[in-house]
């Protein structure tokens, strides 16, 4: 049989095709630091708390027809995920654009003793070629349902998402505002 690196990921929770090895590739690795010589950028403009000692993983998402992944965080406080504090999405699609629909979906949160609360409002943003968008990984998001009328993988919607990871934070035990995002068109 044919080894690959992707596999497809299907549940109740989520939809898609993912390369987690696409974090040891060459591709992967100037990618990620060109995220990491920007985390200054980062901070300031989503007003989160600069730390040291960044470092970040990244993988490679292809989503086509019917692909989805339901809300959820990135970071936990108690889990393998608790160093992870901002999440970064590379979009990156074919021109034109064979897929619809595909959003990032972010919600409001409130931030509660141990841990944070799925609010009811939320920010669609949409899926921009050659575009960057970061926001805390504590932040419910989800990818709204792709349709991709001619399934060719080529068509579909292509992301590389990565965390950078720093201490844990502390999560304030006060309701907090519709979430951030720092969104930069034109690449990284």
């Amino acid at each position: 049989g044919v080894k690959t690196k992707a596999w497809i990921v299907s549940s109740q929770h989520r939809q898609d095709q993912v390369d987690k090895f696409f974090r040891q590739s060459e591709l992967g690795d100037r990618l990620t630091q060109r995220v990491l010589d920007r985390l200054d950028e980062y901070f300031l403009a989503l007003g989160t708390e600069r730390f040291e000692g960044a470092s970040s993983e990244a993988q490679l998402t292809a989503n086509n027809d019917g692909a989805y992944y339901r809300p959820h965080a990135d970071a936990d406080h108690d889990g393998d995920t608790t160093g992870r504090r901002l999440t970064w999405v590379y979009y990156l699609h074919r021109r034109p654009r064979g897929f619809s629909g595909g959003h990032l979906r972010l919600w409001d949160s409130r931030a509660l003793p141990g841990g944070r609360q799925m609010g009811e409002g939320f920010r669609d943003l949409a899926v921009v070629d050659n575009s960057l968008v970061v926001f805390e990984s504590t932040t419910f998001h989800e990818v709204r349902p792709v349709e991709c009328r001619s399934g060719a993988f080529a068509d579909g919607r292509f992301s590389v998402t990565g965390w950078i990871h720093g201490p844990p934070s502390e999560l304030a035990a006060t309701p907090s505002e519709l979430t951030g995002a720092f969104v930069k068109a034109k690449g990284v």
